[in-house]
Order: structure tokens, then C-alpha cells, then sequence
């Protein structure tokens, strides 16, 4: 895409949630919660905007969340951090 390596150098890792009130979203939701293409959310991700963590998370000990192997997870707080065209900066 415009002269755009194809390899993600940029992607930068969280392993925890940021505080108590954080929690995970999958790309696809990022992308609804946004009013973005889920392509868009996949850039943010490849070059570093967006952190992920990949896997499964737990919500506690006795409520696994299953998610697809390898399928990217985000923090919220991050996405709240992502300005897109037409919204307002609170």
C-alpha cells in the first residue's frame, strides 16, 4: 500500500490491563466502537498506534473468555486514545 513494507515492524505489545476499569476488545469491536474498517484498526495495530496482547484472556479464575488462537486483543484505555476524523477531543 503506497510504498508501505508488508512487514509489521511496529507492533508494540501490553501484556496487562492498565487499571481496574480497563478492559479487552477485539479489533472488530475497536473498528464498531470507532466507526472505522476493521483494515484501519489493523494499521493502527502494525504501526504502533494500537497496542495488542494475542490469546486468550480470563476474566477471573472461574470465567475463561475463549477467543480463536492468536486472534489480537486491545486495551480500551489505548483506544480512547485514538482520535479519528470528525471526533471531538473531551
Amino acid at each position: 500500500m503506497f510504498g508501505r513494507s508488508k512487514q509489521p515492524r511496529d507492533i508494540q505489545f501490553v501484556d496487562e490491563l492498565a487499571g481496574p476499569q480497563d478492559y479487552w476488545m477485539t479489533l472488530r469491536e475497536v473498528a464498531r466502537h470507532k466507526f472505522a474498517t476493521l483494515g484501519v484498526v489493523r494499521l493502527w495495530v502494525t504501526d504502533g498506534y494500537l497496542p495488542v496482547k494475542r490469546g486468550s484472556v480470563h476474566v477471573d479464575s472461574k470465567h475463561p473468555v475463549d477467543l480463536d488462537q492468536g486472534e489480537p486483543l486491545v486495551r480500551f484505555s489505548d483506544v480512547q486514545r485514538i482520535r479519528t476524523v470528525g471526533e471531538r477531543s473531551m
